[in-house]
């Protein structure tokens, strides 16, 4: 058996705005916005432009806490899909982390677990869950259920409830 490894031969630099004038609450924040706009361009033998865009907006409006975000991530160039001379050099991107969108944690290990039973659903949603860019729109109302606690000497946090939409897509070149 004759392995053969690729090394690859290239350089990437990454350039960001940011910025954060949200005020927490003890839970999670209440009122304010943060951004981060990125770009990271490669150079070399692999040639593509990753751009980051996340905006975050908070309103309080006593005692719920509105909250929407908009996130894009993509890769763009003549390398953005990751194949290079046949030879897959990077994976495309998985939307299911739960930081993304929530309730598609397991499709991947479902997908991956199948076997040769391959469970057809499991691995249809996979696919659209991959791609070299993604896309999520979010909203949450945050509401508390109990804002102090105390039984005897010992004062416990209080419990936030929260109600959220989260739409998404995966796409490629």
């Amino acid at each position: 058996s004759l392995s053969v490894t690729a090394f690859w031969r290239f350089f990437e630099a990454s350039a960001a705005l940011v910025y954060d004038s949200s005020l927490l609450g003890y839970t999670s924040p209440i009122a304010g916005q943060r951004y981060r706009f990125q770009v990271s361009p490669t150079v070399g033998e692999i040639q593509l432009l990753q751009a980051l865009a996340d905006y975050r907006r908070y309103q309080f409006l006593n005692p719920f806490t509105l909250g929407v975000r908009g996130l894009h991530i993509g890769r763009y160039g003549p390398d953005a899909e990751g194949v290079i001379d046949g030879q897959r050099v990077f994976q495309e991107m998985y939307l299911g982390q739960p930081w993304y969108v929530r309730g598609y944690y397991g499709v991947w290990s479902d997908c991956q677990n199948s076997g040769d039973t391959g469970d057809a659903q499991s691995c249809e949603l996979l696919q659209q869950l991959l791609g070299s860019r993604l896309g999520v729109v979010s909203g949450e109302i945050r509401f508390p259920l109990i804002q102090q606690l105390v039984l005897g000497t010992v004062g416990f946090p209080p419990i936030e409830g929260f109600v959220f939409g989260d739409a998404r897509v995966t796409w490629t070149q």
